[in-house]
């Protein structure tokens, strides 16, 4: 009707006269925000003026965004994370975090199934047994685990569903091969992750760094911890950022474990010396196909060579980089020393 104008969460009339209104959070909410929006008491509307428009006082306020709920959900949490915890998997965050779970949320989820626990290294290990025990196939990859283990749990409503390839990596750490082999009994688990932790150090080459995973194998617990942890405000400054990860030095986070005094440096300090993919393509001028293959293949005439790599991330020492790009240009002059 052309006398009243309806929005969402309220109805004005042309009179001018004040109804009753209901305050609805928007559909792009997160649960957790939703939840918080909804049992927070909410300030009167009028009428008159903008949907900004809100009663004077002290109630007066917006509800909160996304990323505001996000920093006071980790404020509750940042006083059990304050330090690497070397430990079981979970460590010493595993009450704290369960405690702090929303009672709502857990009872919704799975609310026909048996009440669900947190997983540990064994049951990672029994869900792997069970499919090399149960299947015949000839491949052994991670893809073929998951395409079971849907199967499985498609057909036994009644247990606890088994845990996909990419959670068993994330809760045990090594890789894949690793994996089967401590499935087998070939191997200790804890020689696994220590052999692993050895290769990708070694990766690194002389500047020894290690991202999320290598701190999940240092502390003894899984990457999901070690990524709360290394975010801790006591935890050591990262040297280097590599596309959307970091990368700390090996000495810095054996000194925090071992509760010895860290060096102070700035964060990140090694970024105008150390290159990741991005800046490589970029400075160089090499499409990233053409650059991801290069280094597969080893075809350091048409990429540069790297220095090294952490974990799945090669980087590139930036005067390696100017050195090649000064070779390509001049391909008769030698580059300078």
């Amino acid at each position: 009707m052309r006398g009243s104008t309806h929005s969402r969460g309220r109805t004005s009339t042309s009179s001018g006269s004040s109804s009753a209104s209901t305050s609805n959070p928007p559909r792009s909410r997160n649960c957790a925000e939703a939840f918080s929006y909804a049992t927070e008491p909410q300030p009167s509307r009028t009428s008159a003026g903008p949907p900004s428009t809100r009663a004077s006082g002290p109630t007066s306020s917006s509800p909160p965004s996304s990323t505001g709920m996000l920093l006071l959900s980790w404020g509750s949490r940042r006083a059990s994370s304050r330090s690497f915890a070397p430990g079981v998997p979970g460590g010493s965050l595993a009450t704290p975090l369960a405690a702090d779970r929303s009672p709502q949320r857990s009872s919704s989820r799975h609310s026909a199934g048996p009440a669900r626990r947190a997983r540990t290294r064994e049951d990672h290990l029994t869900a792997v047994r069970l499919w090399l025990a149960g299947t015949t196939e000839v491949s052994r990859s991670g893809t073929d685990f998951d395409a079971w283990a849907k199967r499985h749990n498609e057909q036994h409503h009644d247990t606890a569903p088994l845990p996909t390839f990419g959670a068993i990596q994330k809760a045990l750490c090594p890789p894949w091969a690793g994996v089967l082999r401590v499935a087998r009994g070939e191997v200790a688990v804890d020689d696994a992750r220590a052999r692993h932790l050895e290769d990708l150090i070694s990766a690194t080459g002389q500047y020894r760094l290690v991202a999320v995973t290598g701190i999940a194998l240092m502390t003894g617990s899984s990457t999901a911890d070690a990524a709360r942890l290394a975010r801790a405000d006591t935890s050591p400054s990262p040297a280097v950022r590599l596309g959307p990860s970091d990368a700390w030095f090996v000495h810095d986070v054996e000194a925090h474990v071992e509760g010895r005094a860290i060096a102070r440096r700035a964060p990140y300090e090694l970024s105008r010396q150390l290159l990741d993919f991005a800046r490589v393509s970029q400075a160089a001028r090499i499409k990233p196909n053409t650059l991801i293959a290069g280094v597969h293949r080893r075809q350091w005439h048409l990429t540069p060579r790297p220095a090294g790599r952490v974990g799945a991330r090669h980087f590139w020492e930036q005067s390696s980089v100017d050195a090649w790009l000064h070779a390509r240009a001049n391909p008769e002059t030698p580059p300078s020393p």
